[in-house]
């Protein structure tokens, strides 16, 4: 029968207490990783988490979505949804806002349609005709206008476009037609 191989001041016990704290160091890290949440509060720009288990953050950065100099940020509310990505250590975790809620569904559920909906609900569409505005629109800065027209209420506005009772002379005409 073999014997093991016992080192001096070390137990085959030791060892096995250090695997121990070893896979439960790797468990924690690993159910830290992902984390399903919601945001608990939002304090000086970072945001605590929490999920259905106890876990509570310490406040974090909220990710956003960027693509190169693009960059879309907004925000989390208290109860807003997401997951938490971490190294393991929730201290170096990151939320991400994602997941629908009862109260803040899909902006979109149809394909090939981006929509952005302003918590005033405000929403801007993009989809296959184009860039849809539905609120008040402001322009600070130039405004080029170019392409096959422009309309208001359904009226031609664009430098083409021709009045009713048009006479040489320097009297008014009549409305747009």
């Amino acid at each position: 029968m073999l014997k093991p191989a016992v080192k001096r001041g070390w137990s085959m016990f030791d060892g096995y207490h250090d695997l121990q704290r070893r896979v439960a160091d790797l468990e924690k890290r690993i159910e830290n990783g992902v984390r399903k949440v919601r945001v608990k509060s939002y304090e000086g720009g970072k945001v605590v988490v929490e999920d259905d288990s106890g876990f509570v953050s310490a406040p974090i950065p909220q990710g956003s979505m960027s693509a190169g100099a693009w960059r879309i940020d907004a925000p989390a509310e208290t109860g807003t949804q997401g997951l938490m990505f971490s190294d393991g250590d929730p201290a170096n975790g990151v939320f991400v806002p994602m997941l629908p809620t009862q109260n803040a569904g899909n902006a979109s559920t149809e394909t090939g349609t981006m929509r952005l909906i302003s918590p005033a609900g405000k929403v801007l569409t993009i989809d296959g005709d184009g860039f849809a505005l539905e609120g008040d629109v402001k322009i600070q800065g130039r405004l080029d206008v170019s392409g096959a027209g422009v309309t208001h209420n359904g009226t031609n506005i664009g430098d083409d476009h021709k009045h009713t009772d048009v006479m040489p002379g320097p009297a008014l005409t009549g409305p747009p037609v």
